[in-house]
């Protein structure tokens, strides 16, 4: 073979993006060389192609090479001829998956306020996203199209039926991929009257009178507004508060006695109304303790902050909390006071010593309606120095009478761990024996042939 030798990389083509759903793909890579002949394909995952990946030799101008996703460069070799090197990328994606509406669910929408929400998961690399929905399995009665940027839309206008839906994945220009589509789902659609419709009130739960609370439910599609009633029988003949709102939510602020009571939501719409709710079971109960999480009980701040995080559990629910900080148990010496409308606050350090804290939740008149027990927590000052109790000084101690020796020294206020060193006169030169730590303020050891083994109390 003789004279001048041209190669051509065709595809991948310069920086080509490739998209993969399963952490690998095919990749139909092809070229020219001019004259024809046999030609060494060459992938590496560096512009010096100093480490090959892969290579093949081939006598045809196409090769289908299956690779993980990555960056790539490849070339064409023959002989001592190359190819310009040609970058390409292969991206993991994922095939959106459809959520809602889910597979065979069976909807019903309100005359006239029909918006039926469509929703699937997010591609890694999509710019948009194609909607289409038929009346057949094979997509071919198309009575819906729509586009999206994000990964949900809404539909108005489809009559009562059975659908199917699938969703087509588009990429921006520079990333190359065939057609990404998922699906189809299934959902039938059915239709009813605004005064036949009805809210459906959500279980509450026990609820505390300390604070506010909400009634929630499950609206109607198109009402304007809801009209809520509570009782105190379960057949309304003394309702007891009316309330309106907009939301499927209402807050009620009065005040009310521990019992049982009974409410009900209807929906709102022009003049029209819509069928009362079922009857919902409402459990007042007294005001729950709240509970103190930070600083922990008994801690000790051994760092010795500038300012401490104090925080608490509210089952109340409540938004109006004093905390008290004192150095007395009975709260008669207050040293910090606090107001905060969330369970949790940051508060200055009252410096060194002994601290008991409280959280009170308070109503808008200041009375209290609830409150935690009492929390301790310790700042540590300058530690003292430690007096030595027992042995005394200049003792003397016998082993042959004595097996153990306790040692006890004073317990330091803000310590929680001592270091207790025992030294031995050699000729004039104390030198170190042993060193023991201890968390409590003695200890005893046990005397045998001038060597200690240690034993805890």
């Amino acid at each position: 073979e003789s004279g001048r030798v041209s190669l051509f990389p065709l595809f991948p083509g310069q920086n080509s993006n490739l998209i993969t759903f399963t952490g690998s793909r095919s990749v139909d890579f092809s070229w020219r060389s001019e004259p024809p002949g046999e030609v060494k394909i060459e992938i590496s995952r560096s512009s010096d192609f100093g480490n090959i990946l892969k290579s093949y030799t081939s006598r045809k101008t196409g090769l289908d090479i299956n690779l993980p996703s990555g960056d790539y460069y490849w070339r064409v070799v023959r002989k001592n001829t190359r190819s310009y090197p040609v970058k390409f990328s292969i991206f993991s994606d994922i095939r959106p998956q459809l959520i809602a509406p889910y597979n065979n669910q069976k909807m019903t929408l309100t005359e006239g306020s029909g918006m039926i929400p469509f929703r699937w998961e997010r591609s890694r690399y999509a710019s948009s996203y194609e909607l289409t929905a038929a009346r057949d399995s094979k997509m071919t009665d198309v009575v819906l199209t729509l586009m999206s940027r994000v990964n949900t839309i809404s539909a108005t206008g489809l009559k009562p039926g059975r659908y199917y839906w699938m969703i087509r994945t588009i990429y921006p220009q520079e990333i190359i991929s065939g057609p990404v589509l998922s699906g189809p789902g299934i959902f039938e659609l059915d239709t009813i009257s605004f005064n036949r419709a009805r809210p459906v009130p959500l279980d509450q739960g026990p609820v505390s009178i300390a604070a506010p609370f909400n009634l929630n439910w499950k609206g109607v599609q198109g009402a304007d507004s809801y009209k809520v009633e509570m009782s105190a029988d379960r057949n309304f003949e003394n309702i007891i508060l009316t309330k309106n709102s907009v939301n499927s939510l209402v807050n009620i602020d009065r005040k009310f006695s521990e019992g049982v009571y009974y409410w009900r939501v209807s929906a709102l719409k022009g003049e029209s109304i819509s069928a009362t709710s079922e009857t919902a079971r409402l459990t007042l109960i007294k005001p729950l303790e709240i509970v103190l999480i930070n600083p922990p009980a008994g801690g000790v701040l051994t760092d010795k902050p500038d300012t401490i995080n104090f925080s608490w559990r509210d089952p109340n629910s409540g938004a109006g909390y004093l905390v008290e900080i004192s150095d007395t148990r009975d709260f008669r010496n207050i040293k910090r006071k606090i107001e905060s409308s969330l369970p949790g606050v940051d508060i200055p350090s009252p410096g060194a010593g002994n601290y008991f804290w409280r959280v009170r939740l308070k109503d808008d008149s200041g009375g209290v309606i609830a409150q935690s027990g009492t929390g301790d927590f310790t700042i540590p000052g300058e530690l003292e120095i430690p007096l030595q109790i027992a042995p005394g000084n200049k003792d003397k101690i016998v082993p042959g009478l004595k097996k153990r020796i306790r040692f006890e020294w004073s317990r330091i206020p803000g310590a929680d761990e001592y270091e207790m060193q025992i030294f031995r006169r050699i000729a004039g030169v104390e030198r170190p024996l042993m060193i023991y730590s201890s968390k409590s303020k003695d200890r005893s050891l046990r005397l045998k042939r001038l060597h200690f083994s240690l034993h805890l109390l």
